[in-house]
């Protein structure tokens, strides 16, 4: 029979920690408008490369790039914070920049109903709808 390790129990005076420094919080690499400013170019772009073939997903998946989520995670089911604010401007972007209605953004959406679609339009066309004339004229 192999003998086995016992570690021996270590107490606090034993060993001695370096004190931990606070370090200051980085400021966010792009603010909130940037992160718009950038989605709607890069599903510009997207839309324009696979032209009509799945718009709704290039946009969705411009958006995801830009806050840092996957795809998946902007059509899926989850309600984390850190997942809705990038959902609901790519909806957005979706309806200002490709025209297509409630429902069928909600169906492209996971299947989500045409009021979510509806308020998520509401609480952040104010931002892009400027932003996406602002860009028009812009390629990269």
């Amino acid at each position: 029979m192999r003998p086995q390790f016992v570690p021996l129990p270590v107490t606090p005076e034993q060993v001695e920690l370096p004190p931990i420094e606070e370090v200051e919080t980085p400021a966010p690499i792009l603010t909130d408008e940037e992160k718009v400013i950038a989605s709607i170019r890069l599903a510009r772009q997207l839309v324009a490369v696979w032209g009509v073939y799945k718009k709704t997903l290039m946009v969705c998946r411009a958006v995801a790039h830009i806050y840092g989520v996957r795809p998946d995670d902007l059509l899926g089911e989850r309600r984390f914070a850190r997942f809705v604010t990038p959902r609901q401007v790519a909806m957005t972007i979706a309806r200002d920049l490709l025209g297509y209605s409630f429902p069928e953004i909600g169906r492209a959406f996971g299947g989500r109903h045409h009021t979510t679609v509806l308020h998520a339009f509401n609480k952040f066309h104010d931002v892009v709808a400027p932003l996406v004339q602002a860009t028009a004229g812009q390629s990269a």
